[in-house]
């Protein structure tokens, strides 16, 4: 993380005392960004989120606290909070949802029963809100409760039978897809 900190911030040389400060700036990031996400540690898919806050409070450095400042036609102001601009994309990581295949058992000749069926799990991470009363309308008809949306970063391609979110299980009553994306609305099941 440190080169890619210092290729950023169009740093060439190393010196000892700017690495130690680039260092401390990309340890405090790492542990703003793990109190975010709930203590946990970040995974490598959000390193860029860290390297990118750093040069945001690199850039501050000298002026930290200022709201707004503003001279000849040049403003300043900062966010309170640096990693702002990427609440949506950690909220997206944060929200996980298991897309769930099931595999029959097949028939056991030597005890003469089927064999349990075989369930396969796929995580993928999503954005995931309550549907619009419109949306909800439309896709069932009618109004109804615990209708969700969930939106993914790729296509998810690969046949399943039920979304899993957390411990509720949700199945999927309209899928749309780009080439790049998909939003499903998926009402839960017991």
């Amino acid at each position: 993380m440190l080169e890619n900190l210092k290729i950023l911030l169009g740093i060439t040389e190393s010196e000892p005392f700017m690495d130690q400060r680039l260092l401390l700036i990309l340890e405090n990031a790492k542990a703003r960004l793990s109190v975010l996400m709930g203590g946990i540690e970040p995974p490598d898919e959000l390193e860029h989120i860290i390297v990118e806050t750093a040069v945001i409070r690199f850039n501050r450095i000298g002026s930290e606290g200022l709201t707004s400042h503003s001279v000849e036609g040049e403003a300043l102001n900062f966010a309170e909070n640096d990693f702002a601009p990427f609440m949506s994309e950690i909220s997206s990581y944060l929200e996980a949802q298991e897309c769930t295949d099931k595999e029959s058992g097949g028939y056991n000749a030597d005890t003469g029963d089927y064999d349990r069926d075989i369930i396969i799990e796929s995580m993928q991470y999503a954005d995931i809100t309550d549907s619009s009363d419109r949306t909800v309308e439309m896709v069932y008809g009618e109004l109804r409760e615990g209708v969700l949306t969930v939106r993914l970063e790729r296509p998810y391609t690969a046949p399943f039978d039920y979304i899993r979110i957390g411990e509720r299980r949700f199945k999927a009553d309209m899928k749309r897809s780009t080439f790049q994306k998909m939003a499903l609305v998926v009402a839960e099941v017991q």
